[in-house]
C-alpha cells in the first residue's frame, strides 16, 4: 500500500495531516444541495462554523456570484408550431449528456410538428463532411455542438448563403453578443461558471481555508471544458482554497480517471479535494485513491448524469453539479423555429440552474431520463 505521508517527518507534520483528514471528513450542514432559484446572485457569507477535526473556528466567506452568464436571456421566445427539418451535430453520440441533449431537442422539434435527424462524429473532420451532407440535403436549421469551430467555419459560411439557420453551445464564453459568435445566430450557455462556483463553495465549504485541491481536465482542449477547468480554479482560489495542479484524462471516461488521480497523488500528497470536469473523471479518481490507501479526499465531478447518481449511492464520488441538459435541448428547437418562423432571439440565453447532487439529495433530484418522461412521456 502507498504511503500518503512517506518522506514527511516529525510529529508535527503528523498531526497536522490528522487534522486535514479529519476536516476532509467533517459534515457541517450542505447549503449547497439542491438547485434552489436564482440564489447566486446574493452574496453568502458563513463565519464561526468548526471546520472539522475540533480546530480553532476559521472564518469562512463565500464571494458573491459574479459572471456574464447573469446577463443572459433565460429563454427564447415560445414559438408557433411548423413542419421544419432540423438536425442536431453530437460529437460522441455514446455520451450521456450529448444523447440527452439530443434527445431532448427530437422530443421537443416532433412536439412542434417538425422533423429530426442526427449525426455524430468522433474528429473535426467528420464534422465538416456531415455538415455539407446535411445542406445538401436541405436541413433548414442545425444545432452545432463542434469539436472545432474553426474547422467548420467555411461551411458555417456556406449554411448561411443557403438561408440554414445554425445555433450552438458554449461557443462564446467571455461574452453574450451576436459579434462574437462567429456566424452562429444565437448560443446556449450551460453555466459551467456557475457549475465551477457551486463546486468550489462546495470544497470551501467542507474544507479547511487554505486546504490544497486540484483538478482533472481532458487531454483534448475541448474550449467549454478547459474553461471550466479555470473556473474551478477561479473559484476555489477565490474561497481560500490552494489549487496545486491539473493533469489530464487521457480517455474521457473513468479509466482515464484512475492514472490520472494517481499522477495527481505522486505529485501532492497531501491534496484534499479534487475538481474534475466529467463525473467518470471523478470516479475513476475515487477508484485510484482507494487503491492508494487514501480515503480523505472530496471528489467533485460535473455533469450529472446516471453514472453519477449511481457513484454518489454508492459512495464512490462525493457529489457532482448536474447540469440542465433537457432545457438545453428544448431550447435549441425553440431557437431554431424561432428564427425560422422570422422571431428575433437573443443572442446568448442560459440554461436551466445546475443543481448539486450529494449523498443529502441523491434520492430526491430527478434525472435527466426521469424529467423528458415527465415533460413528453417519454425519454427519446
Amino acid at each position: 500500500m502507498w504511503d500518503r505521508r512517506a518522506g514527511l517527518l516529525g510529529l508535527a507534520v503528523l498531526c497536522l495531516i490528522a487534522a486535514l483528514a479529519l476536516s476532509a471528513c467533517g459534515g457541517g450542514d450542505d447549503t449547497t444541495s439542491g438547485g434552489g432559484t436564482e440564489g447566486a446572485t446574493e452574496a453568502e457569507t458563513g463565519g464561526g462554523e468548526e471546520t472539522g477535526g475540533g480546530e480553532e473556528e476559521a472564518a469562512l466567506e463565500i464571494p458573491e456570484f459574479e459572471s456574464v452568464e447573469l446577463e443572459a436571456a433565460k429563454s427564447y421566445p415560445e414559438p408557433e408550431k411548423g413542419d421544419f427539418k432540423l438536425a442536431y451535430m453530437n460529437p460522441a453520440s455514446g455520451n450521456e449528456f450529448l444523447k440527452t441533449l439530443g434527445n431532448a431537442m427530437k422530443l421537443e422539434t416532433e412536439k412542434l410538428g417538425g422533423s429530426y435527424s442526427e449525426v455524430s462524429a468522433k474528429e473535426p473532420n467528420e464534422q465538416v463532411t456531415q455538415m455539407d451532407q446535411l445542406l445538401a440535403q436541405g436541413v433548414e436549421g442545425i444545432a452545432v455542438f463542434a469539436l472545432d469551430p474553426k474547422s467548420l467555419a467555411p461551411e458555417v459560411e456556406k449554411a448561411k448563403k443557403q438561408g440554414v439557420k445554425l445555433v450552438t453551445i458554449d461557443f462564446n464564453l467571455e461574452e453574450n453578443s451576436l459579434k462574437g459568435l462567429a456566424g452562429y445566430e444565437s448560443q446556449i450557455l450551460q453555466r459551467r461558471d456557475y457549475a465551477a462556483y457551486l463546486t468550489a463553495k462546495y470544497m470551501a465549504e467542507h474544507l479547511e481555508p487554505g486546504a490544497e485541491t486540484g483538478t482533472i481536465e481532458f487531454a483534448i482542449k475541448v474550449p467549454s471544458i478547459v474553461f471550466s477547468i479555470e473556473r474551478d480554479v477561479y473559484w476555489a482560489e477565490k474561497m481560500g482554497l490552494k489549487n496545486v495542479g491539473s493533469v489530464a484524462n487521457k480517455t474521457d471516461d473513468i479509466a482515464g480517471g484512475e492514472p490520472a488521480m494517481t499522477q495527481l497523488l505522486n505529485e501532492h500528497p497531501d491534496i484534499q479535494g479534487v475538481m474534475a470536469y466529467n463525473d467518470p473523471s471523478a470516479i475513476g479518481a475515487y477508484a485510484a485513491a482507494r487503491s492508494a490507501g487514501v480515503t480523505d479526499i472530496i471528489f467533485g465531478g460535473e455533469n450529472g448524469g446516471s453514472e453519477a447518481f449511481s457513484a454518489i449511492e454508492g459512495g464512490r464520488q462525493t457529489f457532482s453539479i448536474k447540469l440542465d441538459v433537457p432545457s438545453m435541448g428544448k431550447s435549441w428547437a425553440w431557437s431554431l423555429y424561432d428564427l425560422l418562423q422570422g422571431t428575433k432571439v437573443p443572442p446568448t440565453v442560459i440554461a436551466g440552474e445546475p443543481v448539486l447532487v450529494d449523498e443529502e439529495n441523491v434520492d430526491e433530484v430527478p434525472e435527466w431520463d426521469e424529467e423528458l418522461e415527465g415533460e413528453y412521456g417519454s425519454s427519446e
